[in-house]
């Protein structure tokens, strides 16, 4: 890397040649103790530990023998990549970057050296002795700046782990969320449906037991009704046995008695006054058929009432006469025609 002097420059009759500065690029390290431009850019790049392992995209798999510079060189853009290869600057390992370090020069170059290409002519150039002072910092800086490109490069990697691996991560999260929202809905179709048949049966359930409230109601009126049923039945079988002769009269009161025994001439008296009644009918009529079976024509005289109301069966079994209440003494069989 040299000095770019431009050949435009004039050359009058005078011995003198004034050189515009804006038009002279200086190098500071030119000699061969310092690095180059491409030197100093694979210097930066120099390989550490957290990119040793690194896989570059450009790359189809892992290169375990590549050269720490080829690893490095996969960073630059394809052009540069190139360019660098056809300049073979990657052969080797770069130099220790040492920018503006004077004590390490050979020798300095003026201004005046730089332009070789105009001394050959004869001609005096005004330059200037003073060079710029070298800068007490420099190569702390370098390094520094490079390990500062070589932490980020790392912190980049890291990065891009982890913003693969929290890609993953979100991946596999929203899979597991639509897992478990599909099982979240299936769940709440099994509880609708739960709740369904919960409903149905609650229905049934309030039915049954408005019927077997209904059954209550009823049985309680049955009972009611069969409680006075039966209190009817025992003043009833009550009364027939006293009726009959086989009641308790040893527990009923005199004034119950006397009642009882009221009720009983009553309707004795209707019932011997009906029979009366039946008989005389009966003999008015001159009925031809037994009084008491109703069907076998009257054969029997009886004694000594002379009345000839029965049959010759019924006669056999009647000791009073059912007319007069007489007793029979005597019967005899008569004969019509």
């Amino acid at each position: 890397m040299g000095n770019d002097i431009p050949n435009n420059s004039s050359s009058g009759d005078d011995d003198l040649t004034f050189i515009d500065d804006s038009d002279i690029l200086l190098s500071f390290a030119d000699d061969d103790g310092y690095l180059s431009d491409d030197e100093t850019v694979l210097h930066l790049l120099s390989p550490s530990p957290q990119l040793a392992s690194y896989q570059f995209p450009n790359a189809n798999g892992p290169r375990p023998h590549q050269p720490p510079y080829g690893r490095t060189l996969a960073l630059l853009s394809s052009e540069h990549q190139r360019w660098y290869q056809s300049r073979d600057v990657a052969t080797a390992a770069p130099k220790p970057l040492m920018l503006f370090a004077p004590s390490q020069r050979k020798h300095v170059r003026t201004r005046a050296s730089s332009l070789s290409s105009l001394s050959s002519t004869g001609s005096t150039f005004i330059t200037s002795s003073n060079e710029p002072e070298p800068e007490p910092g420099a190569t702390d800086d370098s390094m520094s700046m490079s390990s500062r490109l070589q932490e980020s490069l790392a912190r980049n990697l890291h990065l891009a782990n982890d913003v693969q691996r929290l890609s993953r991560d979100y991946e596999m999260l929203t899979v597991q969320f639509l897992q478990s929202q599909g099982l979240a809905h299936a769940q709440s179709q099994a509880v609708e449906r739960e709740m369904q048949v919960n409903r149905k049966l609650t229905r049934k359930l309030d039915l049954v037991t408005e019927r077997y409230r209904v059954a209550n109601e009823g049985y309680a009126a049955l009972k009611k009704r069969l409680n006075g049923v039966r209190v009817d039945l025992r003043q009833v079988v009550q009364a027939n046995e006293n009726l009959t002769g086989n009641g308790s009269y040893r527990n009923m009161s005199v004034a119950e008695l006397e009642v009882l025994e009221t009720t009983l001439e009553g309707g004795l008296a209707k019932i011997r006054e009906a029979m009366r009644q039946q008989y005389r009918d009966v003999v008015e009529g001159e009925r031809e058929t037994c009084v008491v079976c109703l069907h076998e024509k009257v054969s029997i005289v009886l004694l000594p009432c002379r009345h000839r109301v029965l049959c010759a069966t019924c006669a056999v079994r009647v000791h009073q006469c059912p007319v007069d209440r007489m007793d029979i003494t005597d019967r005899f069989s008569t004969f019509g025609m």
